[in-house]
């Protein structure tokens, strides 16, 4: 665990007054640490800095107090604002804060040295709390759905947890779980643990170096007071302390989909997937609406999927009435598209497969299935279709999309 000493710094100008309070021993490389700036002035500051070898990684603003003093029958008032900023060392050498300053009002105070940390190579890490991310997989295709979970590990005693900065995972597409947070006990690196879930859900890599970000958890925990008369009995803890803890970044080795074996038929989607495709009716009138029911079942994107063309667009006016996508508990998830198509003149449509591909992570291969549309008739004028007629079809023309330029 580190040890960090709190050094105060106050700096007064114009009426403003500054306080830093943060760490003076090394940080490690990739480490999170937390810097409180307490700011006393008549009005609501804007903190500004600039940061050297450092990464900005969350802020907020955790409490407000105001003062009235009265001197000499003139009445002052000022307002105590105090700023915790996570701040994460990028590489070996110096993290600096700089050009440290508040504005408030028309007051400025401007702090005009530098705030440095000395940043080493290893630095021992806290193994009694950390928050992890954990990828079901590392080397991935493009496209290919990983399940992402981040957890916070605990052997101490803490009071309570929440997340201070969620990963933005721009790398990704992803679809994120809602599931209430859940704890459990577990082993890692030969020590037991209790885990908590902080955040887990299906994402899937859209660029090739794709980074998972760190999530960030503030905790707070109890410190034993050595004030305390009782701390020699074990009795309770008096005081409280706040930590923010940030996962590693984690860089996936992402694979192109290949190109042998993909044609125009690919949908986009990795992994199995099923297919569900059902039409009302076969034989319909001029204008007389066509409503087909499709959907796909699988890991896939679905999120970005589009329905492919059913029937053709020369012959037929095309609208979708709606679309669903449901997720479930494997993290697999349905998209359901109700398309409805308006003939447009007497046609003919013969019984075909349409192919869908997919690729298969597993395999390595892209893999076929069909969608089987029936043989579709479509009459004009005010006669209706006879079932089973064989003059039917003496009034029907079966069209070349290529030859027909009208009805």
């Amino acid at each position: 665990m580190i040890r960090l000493i709190l050094v105060l710094i106050s700096f007064n100008f114009y009426g403003i007054e500054i306080s830093v309070n943060g760490p003076t021993s090394p940080v490690g490389v990739g480490e999170v640490f937390d810097v409180s700036i307490k700011i006393s002035s008549s009005s609501k500051p804007e903190v500004n800095f600039n940061l050297e070898n450092l990464e900005l990684i969350a802020e907020k603003e955790e409490g407000y107090s105001s003062n009235i003093t009265i001197i000499n029958g003139k009445m002052t008032k000022t307002q105590g604002h105090n700023f915790k900023y996570t701040f994460k060392a990028l590489k070996v050498g110096r993290g600096e804060i700089k050009n440290l300053h508040a504005v408030a009002g028309s007051e400025t105070e401007l702090y005009k040295g530098v705030i440095s940390y000395e940043v080493v190579k290893d630095q021992k890490q806290d193994e009694n709390i950390f928050v992890l991310a954990l990828p079901s997989k590392k080397s991935v295709y493009l496209g290919e759905q990983i399940i992402l979970k981040y957890y916070l590990y605990r052997r101490v005693q803490i009071i309570d947890y929440n997340i201070l900065k969620f990963p933005k995972l721009n790398d990704f597409f992803n679809r994120f779980s809602n599931k209430p947070q859940s704890k459990s006990k577990v082993t890692h690196n030969g020590k037991q643990y209790e885990r908590f879930a902080l955040y887990s859900g299906a994402v899937y890599p859209n660029v090739l170096g794709a980074k998972i970000d760190p999530l960030v958890s503030e905790v707070t925990y109890p410190v034993r007071s050595s004030n305390s008369r009782f701390g020699g009995f074990g009795f309770g803890f008096s005081d409280k302390r706040k930590k923010s803890y940030a996962s590693e970044e984690i860089t996936l080795d992402v694979m192109n989909l290949p190109t042998e074996g993909r044609d125009d038929s690919f949908t986009g989607l990795v992994g199995d997937h099923k297919i569900e495709f059902s039409i009302n009716k076969e034989k319909v009138l001029v204008n007389e609406p066509i409503e087909i029911k499709f959907s796909v079942r699988g890991r896939g994107n679905l999120e970005t999927y589009k329905a492919p063309i059913l029937l053709n667009e020369d012959r037929f006016e095309s609208f979708e009435s709606s679309l669903k996508i449901e997720v479930h508990n494997n993290f697999e998830a349905t998209k359901t598209f109700n398309l409805t198509y308006l003939p447009k003149f007497n046609a003919e449509v013969e019984e075909r497969k349409i192919p869908l591909s997919f690729f298969d992570p597993v395999k390595k291969q892209y893999i076929t299935k069909y969608i089987e549309m029936p043989k579709i008739i479509v009459r004009g004028g005010s006669e209706l279709i006879a079932q089973g007629n064989d003059n039917t079809i003496e009034n029907v023309i079966e069209l070349n999309p290529q030859s027909i330029v009208g009805p």
